[in-house]
This record gives structure tokens, sequence and C-alpha cells, in this order.
């Protein structure tokens, strides 16, 4: 991992470049392998550095797919002809990138693995994981800085409320050598979705040429707006 860099950091000027791996990076790649991971899906790209780190200890290339969201393009240039990762710019909360991300798994909506490592705040969290837990059926899911700030802690206690304590796990209390307690790094297992089928679900999609002609139609009010 020691060629993956961090990249922009997210303290102090918010410009610097870390050119040296997270920590966490390892431990991703370490569950990725041990957990024979092969299908994710990953809630905030940044740089890239998680997103190659689990694309490292992936299985066969051809059996496996990493799906990446980000509001940004950062990510890009690192990312950029790597094998079966696919990245989707925009909001995830959002229809269209919901969309985007159910055709980019469009053999089945089933996956083995979670990342939600977004915006930090409650709701935006909250209803990743809602949406992604349920559209996808993820066996593990992993979110990053679980004790970072109030709204994070909140987060954690409401999506493992009902949850067994051995299935739910702050990887920081054990490893904090992975992510410092204070930040926390939080693990999931959801036997449960062992139980559902691999199905594939058609999307529907509007074509660009479509949607420009039916928004100019609700511009001039030929059709009333939705």
């Amino acid at each position: 991992m020691g060629d993956i860099g961090y990249g922009r950091v997210h303290w102090g000027d918010h410009r610097s470049h870390k050119t040296t791996p997270a920590p966490y990076y390892r431990f991703l790649a370490g569950l990725t392998a041990s957990q024979s991971i092969k299908r994710v899906c990953e809630i905030g790209t940044h740089s890239g550095g998680a997103t190659r780190a689990i694309h490292r200890a992936l299985g066969e290339p051809s059996d496996s797919r990493i799906v990446t969201i980000d509001v940004t393009r950062e990510s890009d240039k690192h990312l950029s002809g790597i094998q079966n990762i696919t990245k989707i710019v925009g909001d995830a909360t959002t229809e269209k990138t919901f969309r985007r991300t159910l055709n980019a798994f469009a053999d089945r909506h089933k996956i083995d693995l979670l990342f939600i490592d977004g915006g930090h705040r409650y709701v935006p969290e909250l209803l990743a994981f809602s949406i992604y837990t349920q559209a996808l059926s993820p066996r593990l899911v992993v979110i990053d800085d679980i004790n970072l700030n109030e709204q994070m802690r909140l987060l954690w206690e409401k999506v493992t409320a009902s949850r067994p304590a051995a299935l739910t796990l702050d990887v920081a209390t054990l490893f904090p050598d992975v992510r410092k307690p204070s930040v926390g790094f939080g693990l999931i297992a959801l036997p449960e979705n062992d139980q559902i089928p691999e199905r594939r679900y058609e999307i529907p999609v509007t074509s660009p040429w479509k949607r420009r002609i039916r928004n100019a139609a609700r511009s001039v009010g030929w059709l009333y707006p939705r």
C-alpha cells in the first residue's frame, strides 16, 4: 500500500497533500481478502486511496467490481484505467446517482461490502446507509469516522441500536493503529442478507435527449412540473 497516497487533507489548510496511505487502507485490504469480497460500493471516494487499497485485495478481477461515488472528480486521475472500478460523480442520496449506481451493478443487485465515508453529517449518511443497504444487500458495512462529531456518533448509535452487539464493532477500540478511537471506524455484519436471492432488476433511465425535451416542454408550460 506504500504507493497509495491519501491525497488532499481534510484538516489544517485543506490544501496540503498526504502522499502516504491512511492506516485504515490496510485494514480494508485485509478485510477484503479475508472475507472473499468481490463486489463493493463506496460512498465518498475523495482521492481514491481506499478504493485502490480495496481493489488490490480483490480476487479474480474479471469477477469483481467496485462502484465508487463522490461529488468531486479528485479521484479521477488516480482511478482512470483501473479495471473493474466505476466512478460516479454525484450526490449518493439523489435519485439520479442512485439509479446510475444500481445500473453499474446491473447483473445483480447484491454486494459484499458497502463502505461509507462521505460528508460526516447525520441525515445524508443515514440516507445513504438506508438506501444502499436496502438496495444492494451487503454482507458487511464499514462506516468511517463514527466518533468524529456528534452527528456521526448519533448515526452510529442509530444504525446499531437494534443489532446484536456481536455483529457490530468499532474497530478503533481494538486496533487504535487502524484508526484513533476519537475518530472511530465502524464495522457491521448483516448475515440476514445472505438469504436474499441474487436478482437482476431493470432500472428505467431517461435518455439525456428525452430529458432535455421534457424539461424544455415544462419550461414553456406544455407539461406540468414534477
